[in-house]
């Protein structure tokens, strides 16, 4: 742990102080385009490359200091708080990260002081919202075909793994005590583009935390819950439902 030789200003625009090799003396360049700075004591040019430092969530932000370098975690002091050694990682929530072990290339979830409390074990997984974060084992390539389910914050397995997600970046999450899942495609089928999975329908609904399916739509879009409402397509319309699954007219 230490601190960083850099000074944060705001998102999309950081200023770098970095310490002369000769002398040791330290640098605040003027811009923060600027590759360098001439050092005043011994007139050494300096050079540098900002680190990319992340949004705060929980007081702490994710930063890597060149492309494809380890990932790790600052406070708001710019203090190094878990040495980058991460090949993803994402922003705290509720008190955990998730994260991806550069060895196995499975993710895990890790606590402030940078420990694991949930070992890397899985293909893939999300946050932690409303206290429970989703995962899958894989068993696909594809990623509309992976079964996803949820986990709590001690590690144990609530739902099993038997839902899809229409998103290829995570699973589904909940919100107000309810995910939107997706229970197939309602063609049957998905089609492989070129660079990317495209998905000619999905048939969506809305469990609660046992796993259950509470409104059962079907949905062609369904979106996370919010003051009691969500938003979600039926037949190509939009519409407003309730908890109930009663339409909000």
């Amino acid at each position: 742990m230490g601190i960083f030789d850099f000074i944060i200003k705001k998102k999309g625009n950081t200023e770098t102080k970095v310490s002369c090799q000769v002398c040791g003396s330290m640098i605040l360049p003027a811009t923060a385009k600027r590759t360098g700075g001439l050092c005043g004591p011994c007139f050494n040019l300096v050079r540098y490359k900002p680190p990319f430092v992340g949004d705060f969530h929980d007081g702490l932000a994710t930063v890597q200091f060149d492309y494809d370098a380890p990932i790790g975690f600052v406070n708001k002091d710019n203090v190094v708080i878990i040495e980058p050694r991460f090949s993803y990682a994402s922003d705290f929530s509720e008190g955990l990260a998730c994260v991806r072990d550069p060895e196995s290339f499975k993710y895990g979830y890790i606590d402030k002081t940078g420990d694991f409390v949930i070992k890397p074990q899985f293909k893939n997984a999300c946050d932690f919202n409303d206290g429970l974060a989703s995962f899958t084992f894989g068993g696909t390539e594809s990623w509309c075909g992976q079964r996803w389910g949820f986990i709590d914050r001690q590690g144990n397995v609530v739902i099993n793994p038997m839902y899809l997600f229409k998103s290829p970046d995570c699973g589904p999450k909940f919100c107000e005590g309810l995910a939107a899942v997706a229970l197939g495609f309602r063609n049957g089928e998905a089609i492989e583009g070129m660079d990317m999975h495209i998905i000619a329908g999905w048939d969506l609904a809305y469990i609660d935390k046992k796993g259950d399916i509470v409104i059962p739509g079907p949905f062609e879009e369904a979106f996370a819950f919010k003051n009691g409402l969500a938003t979600v397509v039926i037949k190509g319309r939009n519409a407003i439902i309730r908890r109930d699954g009663s339409i909000q007219l």
